[in-house]
């Protein structure tokens, strides 16, 4: 797994590197296009890297929890994040759902239920279960 994490990253940098040169010595080239990239401050410098350390933990528990989970419920589990994003936009930021958006998060919170009443016939307790725990803790974190 960690080797695959390297990999894509080595690639994301390899990719963007050219940009980043191209942006701070030759700025005309670039200016007004989706590829230059600004400057910014070294404070701003550490909320990428935080923002990196926190993006790396999260695939590193989605990874190691995925190899020790049944592929019947890791995938579901997986399948329900965008609603744990979506219900840390309303916690966080007051973020208000139509009736429509409100009735598809209910449903996909039923259907995590019913995943817990399937997990418990495959010998996983969603309560116990460290592995489930890291999945959960390494999905969260997936709207980059």
């Amino acid at each position: 797994m960690i080797p695959v994490i390297l990999v894509s990253i080595l690639f994301s940098c390899l990719t963007l590197t050219p940009f980043l040169f191209i942006s701070e010595f030759f700025p005309a080239l670039l200016k007004g296009s989706i590829f230059f990239i600004p400057h910014v401050n070294f404070h701003a410098h550490l909320l990428f890297i935080l923002k990196a350390f926190i993006v790396l933990t999260s695939w590193l528990f989605a990874y190691f929890a995925l190899k020790h989970l049944p592929i019947s419920l890791a995938s579901p589990i997986k399948s329900t994040q965008p609603v744990w994003t979506v219900l840390g936009a309303m916690l966080i930021f007051g973020e208000k759902l139509n009736f429509y958006q409100a009735a598809g998060v209910g449903i996909t919170l039923v259907s995590f239920f019913m995943f817990s009443v399937v997990g418990k016939k495959e010998g996983i307790s969603f309560r116990t279960n460290k592995w489930f725990l890291f999945y959960c803790n390494g999905n969260t974190n997936r709207s980059n």
